[in-house]
């Protein structure tokens, strides 16, 4: 066998099984992932310390695929969902002051933020939500920054390598510029510990009511997972990074045979033997 072409495979499969092994023991990061339902698709949600489902309705789903995170187009509605821990954001003596205070302090923190990176005030307005009896939301709505759309060196949100904070779909600071977006809608809540979000960015003409009723149909079908059914989805996800990087090593070892036998030939094409 060519040992020159041995390498490659064995470097690769070395990546593999290092890539597995690190994936098997460190804290598990956000995982999305959508199976389909007789109405739409269900978001399966695995985080580091929450794992939960969210069904969506629609017939045309698009993962739309930016910088820092996944959006979902979703019947032509740009759709995020996500969830923060509360001790990202809020102190312990917060985190027990209930849970309308803990969705204000977190719409704070974010517009903060938001505010910062824009290098303007992000105004926004909320109104308390009443998802059941005993499960209330917050939803806020701001108008996009003009530097967002306008302004294409808008600073991007690498400051912040931990991605605690919202990702607004349709500017730089996302990864994804878009000067359609005009408005962006968020609608939180809080479980286990942590405040879960989902978002729409609303482009001009889009129906602002019809999103709203939309983020809080969908959330009411916020569920969350137990170990043994997040299990699964953390194996089906190393399975997917995994055949991806096998998919990668097998097409890198075609690339160097290919571009090696062309070298040698056009060797032989140079020197041709008398």
């Amino acid at each position: 066998m060519n040992r020159t072409l041995l390498w490659p495979g064995i470097l690769s499969l070395t990546m593999i099984v290092a890539f597995l092994s690190a994936a098997s023991s460190q804290d598990r990061s956000a995982y999305i992932a959508l199976r389909k339902t007789e109405n739409g698709r269900l978001v399966v949600y695995q985080g580091k310390d929450l794992d939960f489902t969210i069904e969506l309705k629609g017939k045309d789903f698009d993962p739309v695929n930016t910088m820092f995170q996944m959006f979902l187009n979703v019947d032509n509605r740009l759709v995020q969902i996500y969830a923060v821990p509360v001790n990202d954001f809020a102190d312990a003596a917060t985190a027990k002051s209930g849970d309308h205070r803990l969705l204000e302090k977190y719409r704070d923190w974010e517009i903060d933020y938001l505010s910062k990176q824009f290098g303007q005030a992000v105004n926004a307005t909320s109104e308390q939500v009443s998802l059941t009896k005993d499960h209330e939301a917050l939803l806020w709505k701001f108008a996009m920054p003009a530097v967002a759309s306008k302004n294409s060196g808008a600073p991007l949100a690498i400051n912040d390598m931990t991605f605690k904070h919202l990702i607004l779909f349709g500017s730089p600071l996302g990864g994804q510029r878009d000067d359609s977006v005009k408005r962006q809608l968020v609608l939180t809540t809080v479980s286990k510990g942590h405040v879960v979000y989902i978002n729409s960015a609303l482009r001009e003409g889009d129906d602002e009511a019809a999103a709203k009723k939309y983020l809080i149909d969908s959330l009411l079908t916020l569920s969350t997972l137990s170990t043994a059914q997040s299990g699964s989805v953390s194996a089906n996800s190393y399975l997917v990074y995994g055949l991806t990087f096998l998919a990668v090593a097998v097409v890198a070892v075609a690339v160097f045979t290919v571009s090696k036998r062309k070298r040698q030939v056009d060797r032989s094409e140079t020197n041709p033997q008398a």
